[in-house]
C-alpha cells in the first residue's frame, strides 16, 4: 500500500467523497466496482479510513435503497432495515476484509436511519429496528467492551435519536388540532416510551425539548377546561354546585382515558397525566372555591348532602393527582368545607333527643341473643356508629380540625347516653316498684314456693312470726342492667374506632364552647352521698325511711338519692356531679318518706363546694353535723372541666357505670330486707333456743310465780339448794346443719330468684349484681357484731362466744353458697374472700381481748398506717375514658387494698367497751387532722365511718 501511494500521490489527495460529491447515484455506485468483476487481481482495495469509507458506503445504499422502495407499490411489504440484500451482502464483505467491529457498523447504523428519520425519509420503527440491531450486537459484546471511539459514537446516537422521537411528540401537540387527545400524539408517545436507554435529564438539548413538551401539555390542558367550563357555565347559569359537580366528574373522566393512553411517564419530571390533571384541578379548585363561597340561588335550600359529595370528589381527585405527581398537591379543601361539617354536627346535635326516645319507643326489653341486651341499645350505638363512621370516613386532611370535630361529637353522644341513662334508669326504678301481683304467674309460683318454706322454717325456729313477701325479679329488669352493660362495651369500640387517644394529641377549640364561661372554665364537683348515722324521726320510735337532698343557696335542686327503709344508719353510696363556676354554697337535707301528705325533717346541714380547696383534686371526705341529730358523710371529688375528647368519653363512661351501680344497688336493695331478716341476732338467738321451747321466757316466769306462790301459802322456812355444777344439764352447742338450718329461707330466696338472673343476666353482669349482694352480706353480718366507727357510746352488746361463732359460720355458708364450687355460674373466690371478708373472720381474734390490749394494738396499728401511706389511685374522668383505664384503675385499687390492717375493726370492737369514748375521739381527732394536712400522703388511711 505505501509503495501504490509514493508511485501515485495523487491517490492521497482527494477522498471518494470529494470525487463523487457532485456526481449522480450512477457514476457513485460505478467508482464502487473494485477492478470491476476481474478475478484475475492479486490485490484487495483497502481504504486509507476503512471507517469512513464504510459509512459513506452506507449512507450510498441506503440512499439508493430509498429511491427503490419508492417505485414500490403501497401495499407490498418492505424491510425495516431498508437494506437490500445485496447491501446488506456488499457491506458484511467489506466490513470483513476492511476489518470493521461490529460495534461500529451497529451504531453507524442507528446514525444513519435517526438522519433519514429525522429529514421524514423513514419512520420511528425503522428508529427501533436499529435500536434493536445494536442491543443484539451488545448482546454478544457487551458495551462497556467496545473501543472508546465506538462508545462515544453510540452516545451520541441515542442522544440523536431520543431528540428526534421528542420533537416528534412535540410536532405532534403542535400541528395537531386535538393535542395530546390525538392519535399522532398517541403514537409518537408510544414511540419514544419504545425506546430503552432514553433518559431526558441527561442533556440540556433533551431538556430543552422535554420543558418545551410540558409547557405545550399545560397549555392545552388549560385550554380545554376554559373551553368545557365556558359550556357548561352557561348551562348552569353560573359557578353553582352542579357545575362544579359537572366539571369535577369530567376531570376525572378525562384522567381515566389518559391513564388507559399513557400508561407510563415520558420521563421522571414529563407524565403526560399528571401535567394535565394538575394543571386541570388547579382551575377547578379555584372555580370550586368561588362555588362554596357562593350563597344558594334564591328559593334553593343549602344541600349538605350535595357538598358533602362535592367534598369526596375532591377528596378522589386529590388522591388521583397524588397518585401521578412526584410532589403532594397543597389543594386546601379542608378550609372550603370546614362549616359544612359544622352544620353536620349542629344538626346532629339537636337529633341527640330523638335517639334515645327512637330506640326506647320500639323496645320491648326482649334479649336479642342469650343472656343479652334488648334493640334500643343496638339502635341507639348504631346511630352513633352511623355518625362516627360519616366523619373518619370523610378522610379530613387536617388532623387538629378533625380533632375539633371529633370533639363535638363525643360531647353529642355523651349527651345522648346520659339522656339514654336516665330514661332507662326510670323504666327501671318503675319495674321495681311493681307489686307481687302485679309479677307474672311463673315467678308467683316460684315465690309461694320458698315463702311456704321460709314460713314452716321460721315458724319452727322462732314461733308463729309473720314473713312479709319479699320482691322477686323479672326478666325485663335484667335486660335493662344487659343494656347498660352492653352500652360500655359498644362505647368501648367507638372509643378505638374514632381513634380517641391520637385525636386527644391536638389541642382542641370546638365552637361553641358550653363547658366555658365569663370567668373561665367550669369545676366540676363529684360529691359522693356516703352514709348518714344517728337519724330519728321526731315523736315516733320507727326507724327512718330516709333520702337525702342536694340543693344551692337559690334552692335548685342538684341530686336526689334513693330512699333508704328502716334504717337509723342508712347508706347510700351514691355519686352526683355538680358544676360550679367558683365558690359555692349547697344545702343538704335529709327527710322521712311518708306515704302521703308531708315528707317529715330528720335534719339539715351546710356544704361549701370552693375549687380552691381541692387544687390537688385529691378526694376528700367531709363529715356534716346535722342541725338536729346525727351527721351525714359525704365524699368530694373536683376536677376542671374540660373540653377534649377523653373528657367526654369519660364523663359518658362514668354516666354508665353510675347507671350500672345505681341499677345494681336496687337489685340488692330489694334483697337487703331478706338478708336483714334471716341474718339477724333475733335468728341467732333462735338457734341458741332449747328444743321445743317456743316460749322459754313466759314458762319461766310463770313457774317463779307458781313457786313463790306456793312458798308464801305454806309459810315453810325450806330453803332451795341448788344443784352443784356437775348435776346441772349439760346442753350441746347448736350443731352446723342447725345453724345453717337458721338462713335456709335466705338460701331459698337467693336459688328462686338466681334462677331468673342467671338466665337473663350477662355474665359480667351477673358477676357485678353478685359482688354487691355478697358486699351487703358483708356488711350486714359485720353490723351484726359490732358497730359503726364512731366516738359517740353505742347500745349494741357484745355477742357471746356461741353467737359470734353462729355470725362467722353463716359467712362461711354464704360464702360457699355463693362460689357453688367453682362452677361456671359461681362468684370466683377472689371476689368474695376481699379484704372485708378477712377483716370479719380476723373478728374472733380480737373480739375477748381487754380493753387496754385493743387500746394499744389500735395504737400500733395506726402508727403503722401512716409510716407505710400511699396515695390511692385518683379517679378521674380520664381514668375513666375506656374499658382499659377503668380496669387498670380498679387493678391499681385492688392491690391497694391488699395492704389494710384491722385498726378500724379494733376501733370498733372498743365503741362496745365502756370507758373508751375518749381514747376514740382521740384517735379519730388525729386521723382527721394528719389527712386535712396532708391528703396526698395519707390515702391509705381511710378513716370512713363504715365502709
Amino acid at each position: 500500500m505505501l509503495t501504490m501511494m509514493q508511485s501515485n500521490p495523487a491517490l492521497v489527495q482527494t477522498s471518494d467523497r470529494e470525487r463523487y460529491s457532485n456526481g449522480d447515484l450512477s457514476a457513485r455506485m460505478v467508482g464502487l466496482k473494485v477492478n470491476g468483476n476481474s478475478t484475475e487481481s492479486p490485490f484487495t482495495f483497502i481504504p486509507p479510513d476503512p471507517r469512513e469509507t464504510y459509512r459513506e458506503l452506507l449512507w450510498v445504499c441506503l440512499d439508493w435503497d430509498l429511491e427503490v422502495l419508492k417505485t414500490l407499490p403501497e401495499d407490498e411489504d418492505v424491510s425495516l432495515g431498508v437494506l437490500s440484500a445485496e447491501h446488506v451482502t456488499l457491506l458484511g464483505d467489506c466490513a470483513t476484509r476492511w476489518r470493521i467491529p461490529p460495534s461500529f457498523r451497529a451504531w453507524v447504523f442507528l446514525e444513519a436511519i435517526v438522519d433519514r428519520c429525522e429529514q421524514g425519509l423513514v419512520p420511528s420503527a425503522c428508529v427501533h429496528e436499529a435500536t434493536g440491531m445494536v442491543a443484539k450486537v451488545s448482546e454478544e459484546m457487551p458495551i462497556d467492551q467496545w473501543a472508546i471511539s465506538d462508545r462515544d459514537g453510540l452516545i451520541a446516537a441515542f442522544l440523536r435519536r431520543d431528540i428526534c422521537l421528542l420533537t416528534a411528540i412535540e410536532t405532534a401537540l403542535i400541528h395537531v388540532e386535538t393535542g395530546y387527545l390525538s392519535p399522532d400524539f398517541q403514537e409518537a408517545v408510544t414511540d419514544y416510551l419504545g425506546l430503552a436507554d432514553s433518559d431526558v435529564a441527561k442533556h440540556p438539548s433533551l431538556d430543552r425539548a422535554a420543558k418545551s413538551i410540558i409547557e405545550r401539555v399545560r397549555i392545552q390542558a388549560y385550554k380545554l377546561y376554559i373551553g368545557e367550563a365556558s359550556e357548561r357555565y352557561e348551562h348552569e347559569g353560573g359557578k353553582t354546585r352542579a357545575f362544579a359537580m359537572a366539571m369535577g366528574e369530567w376531570i376525572e373522566k378525562g384522567a381515566k382515558k389518559l391513564m388507559k393512553k399513557f400508561k407510563e411517564p415520558l420521563a421522571e419530571n414529563v407524565d403526560i397525566v399528571s401535567l394535565v390533571l394538575v394543571q386541570q384541578l388547579t382551575l377547578w379548585f379555584r372555580d370550586l372555591e368561588d362555588t362554596m363561597r357562593a350563597p344558594p340561588p334564591e328559593g334553593v335550600e343549602y344541600s349538605m348532602e350535595e357538598a358533602f359529595v362535592l367534598y369526596r370528589l375532591a377528596g378522589k381527585l386529590v388522591d388521583m393527582g397524588n397518585a401521578f405527581s412526584n410532589d403532594p398537591l397543597n389543594f386546601s379543601v379542608a378550609p372550603m368545607f370546614e362549616s359544612t361539617v359544622g352544620m353536620w354536627l349542629n344538626e346532629t346535635a339537636l337529633k341527640t333527643r330523638q335517639w334515645a326516645d327512637s330506640a326506647l319507643a320500639i323496645d320491648t326489653f326482649e334479649p336479642i341473643k342469650e343472656n343479652g341486651p334488648s334493640s334500643s341499645v343496638t339502635d341507639l350505638f348504631d346511630s352513633f356508629r352511623s355518625a362516627s363512621d360519616f366523619l373518619m370516613d370523610l378522610a379530613w386532611p387536617d388532623e387538629h380540625q378533625l380533632a375539633n370535630f371529633a370533639t363535638r361529637l363525643a360531647k353529642i353522644f355523651s349527651i345522648s347516653i346520659n339522656d339514654y341513662c336516665q330514661k332507662i334508669e326510670q323504666l327501671f326504678a318503675a319495674d321495681m316498684r311493681q307489686n307481687d301481683v302485679q309479677q307474672p304467674a311463673q315467678a308467683e309460683a316460684k315465690q309461694r314456693a320458698w315463702i311456704e318454706k321460709a314460713k314452716s322454717t321460721i315458724a319452727s325456729l322462732q314461733g308463729e312470726r309473720k314473713i312479709t313477701a319479699f320482691f322477686n325479679f323479672t326478666p325485663a329488669s335484667c335486660v335493662k342492667l344487659n343494656n347498660i352493660e352492653a352500652a360500655r362495651q359498644q362505647l368501648d369500640k367507638l372509643y378505638q374506632d374514632m381513634r380517641v387517644d391520637d385525636l386527644a394529641a391536638y389541642e382542641t377549640e370546638t365552637t361553641p364552647r358550653l363547658e366555658s364561661s365569663a370567668d373561665g372554665v367550669n369545676f366540676l364537683f363529684s360529691v359522693k352521698v356516703v352514709l348518714a348515722e344517728g337519724l330519728a324521726v321526731d315523736g315516733s320510735t320507727k326507724l327512718p325511711d330516709s333520702f337525702v337532698i342536694l340543693s344551692d343557696e337559690h334552692g335548685n335542686r342538684y341530686a336526689k338519692t334513693r330512699t333508704i327503709y328502716d334504717d337509723a344508719d342508712p347508706r347510700w353510696d351514691e355519686t352526683f356531679d355538680i358544676p360550679v363556676k367558683g365558690s359555692a354554697w349547697f344545702m343538704a337535707t335529709l327527710r322521712h318518706r311518708n306515704l302521703t301528705g308531708k315528707h317529715d325533717l330528720l335534719g339539715r346541714s351546710y356544704l361549701r363546694l370552693d375549687p380552691s380547696q381541692h387544687v390537688d383534686l385529691i378526694s376528700r371526705e367531709v363529715l356534716l353535723p346535722l342541725d338536729t341529730r346525727g351527721h351525714l358523710l359525704l365524699r368530694i371529688s373536683m376536677e376542671g372541666e374540660r373540653d377534649d375528647i377523653q373528657f367526654h368519653f369519660g364523663r359518658a363512661f362514668r354516666w354508665l357505670k353510675r347507671t350500672e351501680s345505681d341499677m345494681v344497688r336496687i337489685f340488692v336493695d330489694k334483697m337487703t330486707p331478706v338478708l336483714r331478716h334471716t341474718l339477724s341476732r333475733a335468728s341467732i338467738k333462735s338457734v341458741l333456743k332449747p328444743p321445743g321451747a317456743t316460749n322459754p321466757l313466759d314458762y319461766n316466769q310463770a313457774l317463779d310465780k307458781i313457786s313463790a306462790a306456793y312458798r308464801s301459802a305454806m309459810g315453810a322456812n325450806d330453803y332451795s339448794i341448788p344443784l352443784p355444777s356437775s348435776e346441772k344439764p349439760i346442753r350441746k352447742p347448736p350443731s352446723d346443719a342447725e345453724i345453717e338450718t337458721a338462713i335456709h329461707p335466705l338460701f331459698d330466696y337467693l336459688d328462686a330468684n338466681n334462677h331468673t338472673l342467671a338466665s337473663t343476666l350477662s355474665a359480667d353482669a351477673m358477676q357485678s349484681v353478685m359482688a354487691k349482694l355478697w358486699k351487703q352480706i358483708l356488711m350486714t353480718i359485720e353490723a351484726l357484731i359490732v358497730p359503726p366507727l364512731s366516738d359517740k357510746p353505742s347500745h349494741l352488746r357484745a355477742l357471746g362466744d356461741g353467737e359470734l361463732d353462729i355470725a362467722l359460720k353463716w359467712l362461711k355458708f354464704l360464702r360457699d353458697f355463693f362460689y357453688a364450687g367453682g362452677a361456671e355460674g359461681g362468684v370466683p373466690l377472689a371476689t368474695l374472700q376481699t379484704t372485708k371478708y378477712n377483716e370479719i373472720m380476723s373478728l374472733r381474734i380480737y373480739y375477748d381481748w381487754a380493753t387496754d390490749d385493743l387500746m394499744e394494738e389500735c395504737i400500733k396499728g395506726f402508727q403503722s398506717t401512716l409510716k407505710h401511706r400511699a396515695t390511692r389511685p385518683s379517679k378521674s374522668l380520664l381514668s375513666q375514658r375506656n374499658l382499659g383505664t377503668i380496669k387498670a384503675r380498679k387493678s391499681a385499687k385492688k392491690a391497694m387494698n391488699q395492704g389494710g390492717n384491722n385498726t378500724e375493726m379494733i376501733m370498733r370492737i372498743l365503741r362496745m367497751r365502756a370507758g373508751t369514748q375518749e381514747f376514740l375521739a382521740q384517735q379519730i381527732q388525729i386521723m382527721s387532722v394528719v389527712k386535712m394536712e396532708n391528703p396526698k400522703k395519707t390515702r391509705g388511711l381511710t378513716s370512713r365511718f363504715t365502709r
